[in-house]
């Protein structure tokens, strides 16, 4: 092959990976007003019911949360827990936020409301689309998904992109 072959063959397979890692990494940058809009849809639609409540004067214990997380949501593990008043919670609850145990959706959270004072659970959320996008976009972007293989091809492809840039300038010199 030709140089300039060997250039427009690697800048195919280098601007393919180029855009998905750009595609991604638009998402992840994105997080704050997806996981705002999340908070403004889902997590408002979910707590409704409280929303006249009284506030809270003591809360329930928090030893058994990720016990009662895991009966309703089987096949998934506990990832972080917010507690009541935090930014992915309400007053009245505890959310115990859980992922699943596969590499794909290891990174997909669903959340357990669990009523503050009464230790009982309130609604388990639907993720909508935009967060699956932005759960699985970051991985991607990252090269998380397959361990070392994927993080070696990551780091292939970065130097791949690297030698298109400077022997596109050096033909363009040349």
């Amino acid at each position: 092959l030709r140089w300039l072959d060997l250039h427009n063959l690697i800048g195919i397979v280098t601007l393919t990976w180029a855009l998905v890692v750009g595609v991604t990494g638009v998402i992840s940058a994105c997080a704050d007003l997806i996981i705002a809009a999340w908070r403004n849809d889902t997590l408002t639609a979910m707590v409704a019911p409280y929303r006249d409540a009284p506030p809270l004067t003591r809360l329930a214990p928090a030893t058994r949360l990720l016990d009662i997380a895991r009966d309703v949501a089987p096949g998934m593990n506990p990832d972080f827990i917010a507690f009541p008043g935090t930014r992915f919670s309400s007053e009245h609850h505890y959310s115990v936020f859980m992922k699943g145990g596969t590499h794909l959706t290891s990174h997909l959270l669903t959340p357990v409301l669990i009523d503050a004072s009464t230790l009982q659970v309130t609604a388990v959320g639907e993720r909508p689309w935009y967060m699956d996008a932005m759960g699985m976009s970051q991985p991607l972007h990252f090269g998380d998904y397959g361990g070392m293989p994927m993080k070696i091809l990551w780091a292939t492809l970065d130097v791949l992109t690297i030698i298109v840039l400077g022997s596109g300038v050096y033909l363009w010199v040349v």
